[in-house]
């Protein structure tokens, strides 16, 4: 994936030049990079599955430890989906939570994760947070996993209904 696309998307939904140096940067666009393909937008080809902070892809990994600085300052022609879809995650982005970005992005990745791949079936808000703090001891603050769960299920009911 080029990484000008990368910086783009960052500063589309973050507001800020992506650094690829930085832990917390990296698993940020992690996060972003899985909530916009499961909207249904490609990024790039990458595969995610469960690891230490949630959704992962190497494949991505790989990109981001290639990123080159320099390459920034470029216009980029989006779909009117992408443009949507960045602006939806960059509205949950920006929800006042005792999360930082980086943290609550991963609480929201992880949320439709384990509700898409680990549990089997429809099950009630307070048992997922509960599996959320029993993979991730560190997103242990209840009001903000249970925003994350309603923000995503939000997500659930458009993505039904056409989005």
């Amino acid at each position: 994936m080029s990484n000008k696309v990368l910086d783009s998307i960052y500063q589309q939904i973050i507001g800020e030049s992506f650094d690829s140096s930085i832990f917390l940067e990296r698993m940020k666009m992690q996060k972003i990079v899985y909530l916009m393909k499961v909207m249904g937008i490609e990024v790039g080809n990458y595969n995610f599955y469960w690891y230490k902070y949630g959704p992962y892809s190497q494949e991505l990994q790989n990109d981001i430890i290639s990123y080159n600085e320099s390459i920034q300052d470029c216009s980029i022609k989006y779909s009117d989906d992408a443009i949507d879809t960045m602006n939806y995650i960059k509205g949950m982005v920006d929800i006042n939570t005792e999360y930082d970005k980086a943290h609550w992005l991963e609480c929201l990745g992880s949320i439709y994760y384990i509700k898409t791949n680990v549990m089997k079936s429809k099950v009630s808000d307070d048992k997922i947070n509960e599996e959320l703090k029993k993979r991730k001891k560190h997103l242990n603050n209840d009001n903000a996993n249970l925003t994350a769960i309603s923000e995503i299920n939000k997500l659930f009911s458009e993505n039904c209904n056409g989005k």
